[in-house]
């Protein structure tokens, strides 16, 4: 019986520290797990910077940050960590269908401020459920803001859940246009969710500005080489179509019309 109450009790410890690792950073449920410097775990990926022994490294050292849609997203452990990671160069956040409010949002993207050296970046925060919650203008206001800080991003891919206000995509468009290194962006605006009640308010004609508007900003990218781009019927892709061409150094353009069977991003 002694034996069974000492297992019992080891058994509960060994679940009690295991409860509180997962309820710690977001560096710290994976630190101790890495080998080779990479782990991939629940569709989450981090890298190092090299193969020395894992305690001696910090959040300074993570380089490479891929987070998939089955990853149990917690904002506040994600941000923290963020907050920290001075040095990352690559980020992939596939948040499809997870990042459904502005307020998550914001706080997403201030953490972003501090990864200065990011040179590729990829977000997705499409949500094809509009009545559970999507991010809009206050949070894409946001994340223009964002990219302004970010200044050697060469790789640009964003998937956004679309907003009604032609100023909100305007703002994007000059956030991207001040990305001097910017070679290769990746835009998909979905589906609109509010289609025909711009119509029917009159508002469709400052939708199409702000697009025209944003795509004559992202013309003035000097680098700029590729671009792919998604967009929906109320888009006027000929107009923006012929601004495209006349970025100076483009050499492949793609554009695919946005179709109501299409759930996620064909660029994710």
């Amino acid at each position: 019986m002694g034996n069974l109450k000492q297992k019992s009790i080891l058994t509960d410890n060994y679940q009690l520290e295991m409860k509180q690792k997962l309820n710690s950073l977001f560096y710290q449920q994976f630190i101790k797990q890495f080998k080779d410097s990479v782990i991939i775990e629940k569709q989450a990926v981090i890298k190092l910077k090299n193969q020395n022994e894992i305690h001696n490294k910090s959040f300074g050292d993570i380089v490479l940050i891929k987070i998939e849609p089955s990853f149990n997203i917690q904002f506040k452990q994600i941000n923290n960590t963020f907050n920290k990671c001075s040095n990352l160069v690559y980020l992939r956040l596939n948040l499809f269908n997870l990042c459904n409010t502005n307020s998550d949002a914001i706080n997403l993207f201030n953490s972003f401020n501090k990864c200065k050296s990011i040179t590729h970046f990829e977000l997705n925060f499409q949500n094809p459920n509009h009545f559970s919650g999507c991010v809009n203008d206050s949070g894409t206001l946001k994340l223009a803001e964002t990219l302004c800080s970010l200044q050697n991003i060469q790789f640009l891919n964003l998937a956004i859940t679309q907003f009604t206000l032609g100023t909100t995509v305007s703002c994007l468009g000059k956030a991207i246009s001040k990305l001097k290194q910017l070679k290769n962006l990746v835009l998909d605006f979905g589906l609109h969710p509010h289609d025909d009640l711009v119509i029917e308010i009159n508002q469709s004609k400052e939708h199409k500005q702000g697009f025209i508007s944003c795509f004559k900003e992202i013309s003035k990218c000097s680098q700029l080489k590729t671009i792919q781009l998604c967009l929906d019927y109320i888009n006027p892709f000929k107009k923006i179509r012929n601004i495209i061409y006349k970025c100076i150094k483009l050499t492949y353009f793609q554009y695919v019309s946005y179709e109501s069977c299409m759930h996620q991003s064909k660029f994710f």
